[in-house]
C-alpha cells in the first residue's frame, strides 16, 4: 500500500492518538526513560573515568541532566535549521494548478 507523506503523517496521528485513549503515556514510555537515563550515566562515568575523576551520585546525576538538555538542545537547533531549508525551498507546482494558483501541499501536513 503506497500512502502520500500527508496520508502516512494521518496514519500515525491515528495511530497515536488510539495509543493516548488506551494507555497512559507515562507508563508507555517509562522503560524509554530509564534506559536513556542510564544511557547518559554510563557516558558521564566512562568520561570521568577517561579523565580519573571519581563522581559522587548526585555530580552523576547533574553531568548526565546536563548531556540530555545539550542534545535535546542540539535535536532543537537541527530542526529549526530544516523547517528554514524547507520554508525556502520553492514549492512544487502541481500540473493543470498553476491558473488555479494551487501548489502542492503533499509533504507539507500541516497546509491545506
Amino acid at each position: 500500500m503506497d500512502l502520500s507523506p500527508t496520508e502516512r503523517t494521518l496514519r500515525a496521528r491515528c495511530g497515536g492518538f488510539a495509543r493516548s485513549a488506551a494507555y497512559d503515556g507515562r507508563q508507555v514510555t517509562k522503560a524509554a526513560l530509564r534506559g536513556t537515563f542510564a544511557k547518559d550515566e554510563r557516558a558521564v562515568l566512562e568520561a570521568a573515568a577517561a579523565r580519573g575523576e571519581t563522581l559522587d551520585p548526585a555530580e552523576i546525576a547533574r553531568r548526565a541532566t546536563a548531556l540530555r538538555r545539550s542534545r535535546m538542545a542540539a535535536l532543537s537547533l537541527r530542526a529549526a535549521q530544516v523547517r528554514r531549508k524547507k520554508k525556502a525551498a520553492p514549492a512544487i507546482e502541481l500540473p493543470g494548478a498553476a491558473q488555479e494558483g494551487r501548489r502542492d501541499t503533499a509533504d507539507d501536513p500541516g497546509a491545506g
